[in-house]
């Protein structure tokens, strides 16, 4: 009986003991589930954190490399024509040193500047291709052989009507149809005969900048001789200055010599193998080229 109860006794221990145990070891397993499972979250956190600010990090990169980008875009110049200068209100004005500006620019205006050039002179080049079109196409219409029969055709007499010969009504019909178009022609032969005095006008003034000074003289040689030219007119107001600055030069010299006397200097006077006044028979640029030899000496001595 003793020995039933003591069995029962250690039995009794055992099974409490394995309980213990497994009761334990689940305490230590689900300890250690949950250690895991926060660390898990931990982690997950962490790399969620990190990915979120790398990923902000890479917009903000990119926002400011477009930022960079537009702004070096907007430092480039682009190809501008004058139109693109219509809305912008600039100030007009003169006696602007305007080799200091430039010098004074940064690279980007002076850029601008040059684009701006090319444009114009772009455009002047058109024009001008265009105007010489024009001219040719004028001339072709208004000299041609068309044209010169039109004429010859208008300026004849009126053909006699015979009422038995039906030719002559043909004829005068095309002699009144000539000098409808002869006076239709008139006004456009008329304009390009103007606009050709006025190009060749042009021509002559960017040749001879000094024309500009000496149109008072000119106009009135015009008036007083219907038969010079431009030309002619023009060389002979430049002779007659010429002549006048030739006085004052040796007046001038003259006068230098007569103090270099003063001072006790020794002047050559020397002999004067010139004529005061120009051959006969001159005229125009032949005028004015004796009058620019005779200025050449004069300086040289």
């Amino acid at each position: 009986m003793s020995e039933e109860t003591s069995n029962t006794a250690d039995t009794t221990a055992t099974a409490n003991a394995e309980t213990n145990v497994e009761t334990s070891t689940l305490n230590t397993e689900t300890s250690s589930g949950e250690a895991n499972e926060n660390i898990g979250e931990v982690k997950e956190n962490a790399i969620h954190k990190v990915r979120k600010a790398f990923g902000r990090t890479n917009e903000v990169r990119q926002a400011e490399a477009l930022q960079r980008a537009e702004l070096e875009q907007m430092k480039k110049p682009k190809n501008i024509a004058l139109e693109d200068l219509n809305d912008v209100e600039l100030s007009e004005g003169k006696g602007v040193n305007y080799k200091e500006v430039v010098a004074a620019l940064p690279e980007d205006a002076k850029t601008l500047l040059g684009n701006l050039r090319a444009d114009y002179t772009r455009k002047t080049q058109e024009l001008a291709s265009q105007r010489k079109e024009l001219e040719a196409q004028m001339k072709a219409l208004t000299e041609g052989e068309f044209f010169q029969k039109v004429r010859e055709r208008a300026g004849q007499e009126d053909v006699a009507l015979d009422p038995y010969d039906t030719k002559s009504f043909e004829s005068r019909i095309e002699q009144e149809v000539a000098r409808r178009l002869q006076d239709m022609f008139e006004p456009v032969r008329q304009q390009q005969e103007l606009q050709m005095r006025q190009m060749k006008l042009q021509e002559f003034k960017t040749a001879h900048p000094d024309l500009e000074s000496m149109k008072t003289e000119v106009a009135d040689l015009l008036k007083q001789n219907t038969n010079l030219t431009l030309q002619d007119a023009y060389f002979i107001a430049k002779g007659k200055k010429n002549t006048s600055e030739l006085a004052a030069l040796r007046d001038e010299v003259a006068e230098r010599k007569a103090k270099m006397r003063e001072v006790g200097l020794k002047i050559g006077q020397g002999t004067s193998t010139n004529p005061s006044r120009p051959p006969k028979g001159l005229k125009g640029y032949e005028l004015y080229q004796w009058f620019e030899r005779q200025k050449a000496k004069k300086l040289g001595t």
